[in-house]
């Protein structure tokens, strides 16, 4: 990440260092103290930008006693800022913010807004490294708040190229890119083409959080064009390693390497620190040579014998230095190579052993959600059939208990394998519009049987929270479920409650499950949020569950460009709390047709393709209880055939199937001859849901699916959509 240090205004040396050598020359000749501040100055600068801290240290604290010793109230404070930065970067941050409070003092008393917005912009650095992002956004926002001077505008672009680096931090990567953006805008207006560059690089690591590639490599790109256009060397090196970062992680290795190899090589004509030090020792050297041939020279100004010798001592004396320098260089090189060799090999092993790992638990996990889900379909569908057959009271008890016992194994596969889409990163976030107030209503109805039956309140706040928005209802459900569901488990007396406010910023929505329960002790709140772990031992024991719902939740409100916030005190209750952009839409036009009473779905022929005899008989006995007509076959080659010969209103295809499969069978069905027959629809009745996406359903010719083991809800609502009226 790139942060920038600002001096007494916005510039950088931008890989024009200047020669240190004549520089130190240069101030033992000055006359005045103006000029032997000025020459310390850039002796700090340039040792700066070599990233040589140490020497710029003595520079930036001769610059100041200089500046007090001037009595120049500005140029104190302009020192002060200097030292600042310099510690900011030796890490010395809490003398560091010392240094920059003396120099915003001083500025203040000179009532000067320029140099207040430089130190801001300098404090809002040292702060954000000691992670304290508030304060850190308060001193860049100060800094935007006095943006009306063209020389204050620019502070206010680099305010907002730090913002963003603050945001970053927090996950906040969209605000991140959005700051970038900015940023970029103003300094085009003033044709700031470093600063372009760094704010293009600054925003492609945001992109690269949010997974976006394509847009990183572009602003990578851009940013390159750039440094090469200006002769950038520094900016050129930071391009690079971003293009090889960026490549690791997309995995394209062979790229990286190139990148890492390029980085390398500029790396090591640019900033070898141990060939510097060794360029001052001998520089020293040579000053002393010289000072005594000067003194030779004024002895003896007629001895031309002394002169040559001492010009061929000062001659040997330089080649060995440019040997010793090439020698040393060559076994840098040398060392560079070797560890780029090393950690070449190391990311080939890493990415090969990721891969076969991968893959083998993505074969292990396919596998057993299938097998797992189908006979989970047979028992909660012939447990739904049964309660909706008017069972005796006795009957209805053990029949609720073994449906809530099936959809508990459920959740928990459900839990593994939201986990591991997760981990594979393969869950895309859809944006729809819906009814917000509807899907936290059904949230709580959902919940309220299960906190009645524990004698606790559970209760729904709603204040200026927008109805209808645009995002994921899905994940957003899932998130606020999992916190109802474990406030509830863990709360035995008081209360549960659900708060939808609006946020900070416009289309940001705040929600917040606070409960009365346990609680959680520091050390607990800790590992929380980590897989499979519970704040004790004895808690799954206790209370039951696998671990996973908070890890999965964290990282779908992460999706969101969001972080779940936890606040709890142990034996007094926990408040968890998030916020999400959901922007405000227009209500949906209702007309007679939407506001109807559920279709009848009697008269529909349908063809049924499973080959397990249970969901064969769950499956049969909803579809006659709606009125269908149903045809059965046992593999997709018979399904093939009934569908050839007969016009169905929809087929119903599980996946697995012997002889043929369902996406070879529906694949098939799509290049039938008539087209009222190859255009049948197809759903899938499937329990292989990690093969679920829309490029798997396009791909076979699906049109849709149901998931095993499946609510009747669920099923009826897919034949009302694609069955053929």
């Amino acid at each position: 990440m790139l942060a920038w240090a600002y001096w007494g205004s916005i510039s950088t040396l931008q890989g024009q260092q200047h020669k240190i050598d004549s520089l130190l020359t240069a101030i033992s000749h000055h006359a005045t103290t103006q000029d032997s501040i000025k020459t310390a100055k850039s002796l700090l600068q340039a040792y700066f930008y070599q990233g040589n801290y140490g020497d710029a240290l003595k520079y930036s604290q001769m610059a100041l006693v200089l500046s007090k010793k001037s009595d120049d109230l500005g140029q104190i404070a302009k020192a002060y800022n200097g030292l600042g930065i310099v510690y900011r970067n030796l890490q010395m941050l809490e003398d560091a913010t010392e240094a920059l409070e003396q120099a915003k003092s001083y500025f203040q008393q000179l009532d000067d807004l320029d140099g207040e917005n430089l130190v801001n912009n300098n404090l809002g650095l040292v702060v954000w490294g000691l992670k304290d992002y508030d304060k850190a956004i308060a001193y860049f926002r100060d800094v935007l708040a006095h943006d009306k001077s063209l020389e204050e505008r620019l502070y206010g672009a680099g305010a907002m190229q730090n913002m963003a680096l603050v945001y970053i931090d927090q996950g906040k990567y969209t605000l991140a890119d959005t700051m970038c953006a900015r940023a970029i805008k103003i300094y085009r207006a003033f044709d700031k083409q470093w600063f372009i560059a760094t704010s293009l690089l600054n925003r492609a690591l945001a992109c690269k959080k949010k997974k976006q590639y394509d847009r990183a490599f572009e602003y990578i790109r851009q940013a390159q064009e750039i440094a090469q256009e200006i002769k950038a060397p520094e900016l050129t090196m930071d391009c690079y390693q971003a293009n090889a970062l960026l490549n690791q992680q997309t995995g394209a290795y062979k790229e990286a390497i190139t990148y890492f190899h390029q980085y390398y090589d500029l790396r090591d004509s640019l900033y070898s620190h141990e060939k510097n030090l060794e360029i001052e020792r001998l520089k020293e050297e040579f000053e002393s040579d010289q000072k005594d041939q000067e003194n030779a020279m004024l002895e003896s100004k007629n001895s031309r014998l002394s002169l040559l010798r001492n010009l061929l001592i000062i001659g040997f004396v330089m080649i060995s230095i440019f040997s010793a320098i090439l020698y040393y260089s060559l076994k840098l090189r040398q060392k560079a190579n070797k560890q780029l060799r090393l950690k070449t090999e190391e990311l080939t092993r890493a990415k090969n052993e990721a891969e076969r790992a991968t893959r083998a638990k993505a074969d292990f996990l396919s596998i057993m959600s299938h097998e797992i889900r189908t006979p989970l379909n047979g028992v909660i569908g012939l447990a739904n059939h049964l309660l909706d057959s008017n069972p005796r009271a006795d009957q209805t008890n053990d029949l609720t208990t073994l449906r809530f016992s099936a959809k508990n194994l459920l959740t928990i596969l459900n839990d593994i394998l939201d986990f591991s889409r997760s981990e594979a990163e393969k869950i895309t976030l859809e944006s729809v519009d819906f009814d917000l107030s509807t899907l936290t209503d059904n949230l709580v109805r959902t919940h309220q049987a299960a906190a009645e039956g524990k004698g606790i309140a559970l209760t729904f706040e709603a204040s200026n929270a927008p109805k209808h928005v645009k995002g994921d209802p899905t994940r957003l459900g899932q998130v606020l479920n999992n916190l109802l569901s474990n406030a509830i488990k863990f709360t035995a007396e008081g209360s549960v409650t659900l708060a939808v406010t609006s946020g900070q910023t416009p289309d940001m929505v705040h929600f917040s499950v606070i409960d009365t329960g346990i609680g959680l002790s520091e050390a607990q709140q800790q590992v929380i949020f980590d897989e499979f772990s519970q704040a004790s031992p004895d808690i799954s024991r206790r209370y039951g569950g696998t671990g996973l719902g908070l890890a999965i939740s964290k990282r779908l409100v992460h999706l969101m460009d969001s972080q779940i916030r936890l606040t709890s005190q142990e034996g007094k209750g926990s408040c968890f709390e998030f916020e999400v952009l959901l922007p405000t839409v227009s209500p949906p036009h209702q007309t007679l047709d939407t506001l109807n009473t559920q279709p009848s779905l009697e008269g529909l022929h349908v063809l049924l393709a499973e080959d397990n005899r249970i969901n064969q008989i769950v499956v049969k006995k909803f579809l006659q209880r709606w009125g269908i007509h149903l045809d059965i076959v046992v593999n997709g080659k018979e399904a093939l055939e009934k569908v050839q010969n007969h016009l169905y209103d929809l087929v119903l295809m599980d996946i697995h199937m012997p002889e043929m499969d369902g996406r070879e069978a529906t694949r098939l069905i799509r290049t039938l001859s008539s087209p009222l027959h190859a255009q049948t629809p197809v759903i899938a009745l499937t329990a292989s849901v990690l093969q679920l996406d829309n490029h798997w359903l396009t791909e076979a010719g699906l049109d849709g699916f149901v998931m095993k083991p499946f609510e009747p809800e669920d099923l009826r609502a897919a034949i009302e959509e694609f069955a053929r009226r």
